[in-house]
C-alpha cells in the first residue's frame, strides 16, 4: 500500500525568534526553496547570542521546524510518541556488533579451544623431547628469544581484546535490555552507567542489580589482563642436553704395564701432581679425582658442538688414600741428641721420623710404616701404609704434622664421560665390578699382582736399588709428592705456613688432593695396556631448545579454557535476551528515543546525576514495543501514529 508523503518543505522566508524577553532581534535562517536555503542570515555586527522557547508540542507534528512565535501551551509531562509513526516490520532486525555477531561467537571459542589443546601438547612434547627443536641458526639469537617473548602475548591480546570488546557491549546493552523488559526504575535502567563504571566497578554494581550477565562478562574481562604475562612466560631458550647414539675406539684396556719398574710412570705423576698444585691445572686426560679409565678416541668437533661430550661405558680403575689424622703427634728428643717425630695411629700404632732442624726450617717427606689393618706380617715395602710429614722450625719453637695414609685400590666397569673439544674427563660413575680375569685384577674384581696386593697401593715408597737412576727416581717421587703439599700449604697462605700448623686439619685436605692426583695418574699410566676395540657410545650435545613451562602453560591454558566457556555461555544468554531494535549510536540515538517522551522534560541541561534521580523518582519505565522509543510506563500506546495507513 502506497505512503502519504510529507511535504518537501515548508516555505518560510526570513523567520525571525523571539527572544526570552520577547523582543524581536536579528536575521534568522533560510528555509525556503531557495538556493541560499539554511544558509545564516545574521550580519556581522549582530553577535548578540539568541535564546529560545521550545515547545513542548505542535500543532502538526510533521513541521519540521517551530517559527518562534507559537504560543507555549503543554506542560512537561505530555507526551507525543503516539504521534510517531510505527516502524515497519522488515526493518525490525537487530543491530548487531560484530563483537556479538555469530561468526565471532562461534569462531572465538573454537580459536580459544585450539589454543588450549596446542599448550598442553607443547608442555607434554616438550616434556618428552627435553624442549621442541629451535634450528641452529636461531638457538642463541636475540631476535628469537624477543619473538618467543612477544608473539605469544600479542597473540593473546587478540583474544583479550575481543573478550573485552564483548565485555563492553554487554554492558552498554544491558540498561536497554532491562528497559526492554519493562517496569524498570530510572535507577536501574536510565541512569545507569556501566560503561562509565568500566569492568571492575561493574562487578559490585551488577551483582546489586542482579545483572549476572554483565556481572560475568566484566569478571572475564578482568581476567583476560593476565593472560598476557602468563604467555609471556611459557616459552624459553634453554640449553638442553640432547643424546645420540655413535660409536668410539677404546685404545687402552685394564692390565699390567711391564715398564713399571722404571719408576716412569711414578716420577711423572709426581711431577705433574707438583706442576698442578703451583700451576692450577686440572686433572690430566682420562682421569679425575680418584678415577683413571681406559683411553678412547674421540670423534671430531663438529661445528656447533661446542659444548659437546662423548658417553662410553668402559673400565676403569678407583683410588682411595684413606688418609687421617694421628692420634697423638709431639717432637721428641732421641737417644741419639736427635730430634723425632712421633704420631700414633687411631689404632696405637706408633712411628718416629727423625727431623733435622739444624739443616733447613722447612721439612717434609713420606716414609712407611708398619702399620696394617690386621697387623699381618711380611707386606712388602711398596704396599704398606706411609705417613707424610711435616716441620718447621722458623717460628720460635719448633712445630711438626702427621697424616697418615693406607691407600686401596679396585677395577671396575664405569660410566665415563669426556668432553669432545678439551678432552677433559667430565664424570666418571661406577656402574659395576670388573669381572674379566687380567693380570691386573681376580675374577672378583680385586687386585693382586704388581705394584699392590689385597687392593692396597703406595706408589711413594720404593725398595733400594742398586740401578742409581731408578733410586733418584724413587728419591725424586718421594719429594715431589710431600713438597706439593708443603707448598700447597704456603700457597694458600699467602707464603706463611703457620695457618697449616695452627689448623688441625692444616695438612690432612691438602694431602688427601695431591696424593688423589697422584695416585690416580699413577694408575692411568701402568694398570693399563694397549688394547684396540670398538665401543658403542652416546654423543651429548647441549643445544638451544625452546622449552614449555609447565606450570603457566597449565596456568594459561586453564584460564582460557574458563573465559571460552563463560563467553560462549554469554553469547548465547546474549542472543535469548530481549532484542534491542535500532542502532545504539551516540547523542542523536539517545536523542531519537528520548525527544517525544513527556518525562524527558523533567530533566533540564544543568542537572546532575542526583538530581535526575530526584525528578524520576517513583516512575517506572519501559521500550514503546509499536516505535522503540524509551516511554513511561503506561504511556506508550501500541497502536498506529499520524501518518501511518492501513495495510502497514
Amino acid at each position: 500500500m502506497p505512503r502519504t508523503e510529507r511535504p518537501e518543505s515548508i516555505p518560510l522566508q526570513r523567520s525571525s525568534w523571539r527572544s526570552s524577553q520577547g523582543t524581536i532581534f536579528g536575521q534568522g535562517y533560510d528555509y525556503g526553496d531557495t538556493p541560499d536555503a539554511g544558509k545564516k542570515k545574521f550580519s556581522d555586527e549582530e553577535t548578540q547570542i539568541l535564546s529560545y522557547d521550545y515547545p513542548v508540542s505542535y500543532d502538526d507534528p510533521e513541521t519540521p521546524f517551530y517559527d518562534g512565535q507559537t504560543p507555549y501551551r503543554g506542560n512537561q509531562n505530555e507526551d507525543t510518541t503516539h504521534l510517531l509513526p510505527s516502524r515497519p516490520q522488515g526493518e525490525r532486525k537487530r543491530d548487531t556488533p560484530m563483537a556479538l555477531s555469530w561468526p565471532v561467537a562461534l569462531g572465538i571459542p573454537l580459536v580459544v579451544l585450539c589454543t588450549v589443546v596446542a599448550l598442553e601438547l607443547g608442555v607434554f612434547f616438550s616434556k618428552k623431547n627435553n624442549g621442541l627443536t629451535l634450528p641452529a641458526a636461531f638457538s642463541n639469537t636475540a631476535l628469537t628469544s624477543f619473538l618467543l617473548s612477544s608473539v605469544p602475548p600479542l597473540f593473546v591480546l587478540a583474544l583479550a581484546f575481543l573478550y573485552r570488546e564483548l565485555d563492553w557491549f554487554m554492558r552498554w546493552y544491558q540498561p536497554y535490555v532491562t528497559l526492554h523488559r519493562g517496569n524498570a526504575s530510572a535507577s536501574e535502567a536510565l541512569l545507569l552507567d556501566y560503561i562509565a563504571l568500566g569492568p571492575l566497578f561493574s562487578i559490585f554494581r551488577a551483582r546489586r542489580w542482579g545483572h549476572w550477565v554483565v556481572f560475568w562478562s566484566s569478571a572475564t574481562a578482568i581476567l583476560t589482563y593476565a593472560l598476557q604475562p602468563l604467555a609471556a612466560s611459557v616459552f624459553s631458550i634453554q640449553q638442553k642436553p640432547m643424546f645420540r647414539e655413535t660409536t668410539v675406539r677404546s685404545i687402552r684396556d685394564v692390565g699390567l704395564n711391564p715398564t713399571l719398574e722404571t719408576l716412569d710412570a711414578f716420577v711423572t705423576a709426581a711431577g705433574f701432581a707438583s706442576a698442578a698444585t703451583f700451576n692450577g691445572i686440572k686433572d690430566a686426560p682420562f682421569t679425575m679425582g680418584g678415577w683413571a679409565t681406559a683411553e678412547f678416541v674421540l670423534p671430531e668437533v663438529e661445528e656447533g658442538q661446542v659444548n659437546a661430550t662423548v658417553i662410553v661405558h668402559t673400565t676403569g680403575v678407583q683410588t682411595k688414600v684413606n688418609c687421617q689424622n694421628p692420634k697423638a703427634e709431639e717432637l721428641v728428643q732421641g737417644a741419639d741428641g736427635g730430634t723425632y717425630l712421633r704420631a700414633t695411629r687411631l689404632d696405637g700404632c706408633v712411628v718416629n721420623v727423625r727431623v733435622d732442624a739444624d739443616t733447613t726450617n722447612a721439612q717434609y717427606g713420606i716414609v712407611n710404616t708398619n702399620c696394617t689393618d690386621h697387623g699381618e706380617d711380611g707386606v712388602a715395602l711398596e704396599v704398606q701404609p706411609v705417613m707424610f710429614w711435616f716441620a718447621e722450625s722458623s717460628s720460635p719453637s719448633k712445630q711438626a704434622r702427621a697424616v697418615f695414609c693406607q691407600p686401596r685400590l679396585n677395577a671396575f666397569k664405569v660410566r665415563a664421560e669426556a668432553w669432545l673439544q678439551s678432552r677433559d674427563m667430565a664424570q666418571c660413575t661406577q656402574i659395576g665390578d670388573l669381572d674379566e680375569r687380567s693380570n691386573v685384577t681376580r675374577a672378583d674384581g680385586r687386585a693382586f699382582n704388581g705394584i699392590f696386593t689385597d687392593r692396597r697401593l703406595i706408589s711413594v715408597v720404593f725398595p733400594s736399588s742398586a740401578d742409581t737412576y731408578i733410586q733418584a727416581k724413587a728419591v725424586a717421587t718421594n719429594a715431589l709428592v710431600a713438597g706439593a703439599v708443603f707448598r700447597l700449604a704456603a700457597q694458600d697462605g699467602n707464603g706463611d705456613v703457620q695457618g697449616a700448623f695452627d689448623d688441625p686439619n692444616g695438612f690432612l685436605g691438602r694431602t688427601i688432593a695431591v696424593y688423589t692426583r697422584h695416585l690416580s695418574l699413577t694408575a692411568k699410566n701402568i694398570y693399563f695396556i694397549d688394547y684396540n676395540t670398538t665401543l658403542p657410545g652416546t654423543l651429548k650435545t647441549l643445544e638451544g631448545r625452546v622449552v614449555v613451562a609447565a606450570l603457566p602453560a597449565h596456568a594459561l591454558a586453564v584460564l582460557l579454557l574458563l573465559i571460552g566457556i563463560v563467553g560462549a555461555v554469554l553469547q548465547f544468554v546474549n542472543y535469548r535476551r530481549p532484542q534491542v531494535v535500532g542502532p545504539l549510536g551516540g547523542i542523536a540515538a539517545v536523542v531519537a528515543r528520548t525527544a517525544h517522551a513527556g518525562w524527558s522534560r523533567r530533566l533540564w541541561p544543568g542537572d546532575t546525576a542526583k538530581d535526575a534521580k530526584r525528578k524520576l523518582e517513583g516512575l517506572r519505565f519501559g521500550v514503546d514495543p509499536r516505535t522503540g522509543a524509551i516511554v513511561q510506563r503506561g504511556v506508550g500506546v501500541g497502536g498506529r501514529g499520524k501518518g501511518d495507513v492501513e495495510g502497514r
